[in-house]
């Protein structure tokens, strides 16, 4: 085996197709990302070489060229990994696995003959499904709105502490954002599995991307939504000292150190 390569042939004949994938796209990510470590860190070592000032005006030339080396990183890491992904979509036969794909045993439905191989085969009316999704999707919603009006509310607590003299009021807010962050997930991971349920997807594949697109869309708000507004709305609602740079550097600390500590639990 060649240094640096993976044994995917043996994990798929081991583990199945799904984690193979898995494994290639870790094994080219990993490599798309060395590659963008490299120009990191050839601008880390020119810049400490060569010393700037550090203030923006003489910063934005070196903004500039990475905003340009990410674009670029991305564009060649997505169509990248989709070239990659058809390679051994083929070589291992599955390139037309969810056009031959079985039903979900869960999936409900009356049965009917099919027209085109004369067989009786479960179905379910798509407008019922388009409610469920709408439901569903109004949930989620939801969720983001009551996120956002509790973070808005943390951040005018925290305010009020700290109009009163209160040192604290900082550091408990951005342990309450933190806290909230993991408790929400917890929650929410619940909910999604109702909601999903409740869509009543025919296959396993339609079922697990039901399941990962409401994860990503509450997951992404749950995650970065106080860092969001820490960053370009709370100088222009709640205000900060000076910059809330502060802020958001102590509210990533919180954050990281806070989801350490509860994977670190739940570990133990």
């Amino acid at each position: 085996m060649k240094p640096f390569s993976q044994p995917l042939d043996d994990i798929r004949d081991y583990f199945g197709e799904k984690v193979a994938l898995y494994f290639c796209w870790l094994g080219f990510y990993s490599v798309m990302m060395g590659y963008l470590a490299l120009v990191c860190l050839g601008v880390y070592y020119y810049l400490t070489a060569h010393p700037v000032d550090v203030d923006p005006p003489h910063l934005q030339p070196w903004m500039v060229f990475m905003a340009i080396v990410i674009t670029v990183w991305t564009s060649f890491h997505s169509r990248g990994w989709a070239q990659q992904q058809n390679i051994v979509k083929v070589k291992w036969g599955v390139s037309d696995f969810e056009e031959e794909e079985e039903c979900r045993p869960q999936f409900k439905g009356e049965l009917h003959l099919n027209p085109v191989n004369n067989q009786p085969e479960k179905f379910y009316p798509e407008n019922k499904r388009r409610r469920s999704m709408m439901l569903s999707n109004s949930i989620i919603l939801c969720f983001i709105v009551a996120l956002w009006v509790f973070i808005v509310f943390i951040y005018e607590l925290e305010k009020y502490w700290l109009d009163k003299g209160y040192a604290w009021g900082s550091l408990v807010g951005s342990l309450i954002l933190s806290v909230q962050i993991q408790v929400l997930s917890a929650f929410y991971m619940a909910v999604v599995e109702i909601l999903n349920d409740l869509e009543n997807h025919k296959t396993q594949t339609d079922f697990e991307d039901g399941k990962i697109f409401k994860t990503f869309l509450f997951q992404i708000f749950n995650n970065y939504a106080s860092l969001t507004y820490t960053a370009f709305v709370k100088t222009h609602i709640s205000g900060c000292a000076t910059t809330c740079i502060g802020d958001l550097r102590s509210l990533m600390i919180t954050i990281f150190m806070t989801s350490y500590v509860m994977n670190f639990v739940e570990l133990g």
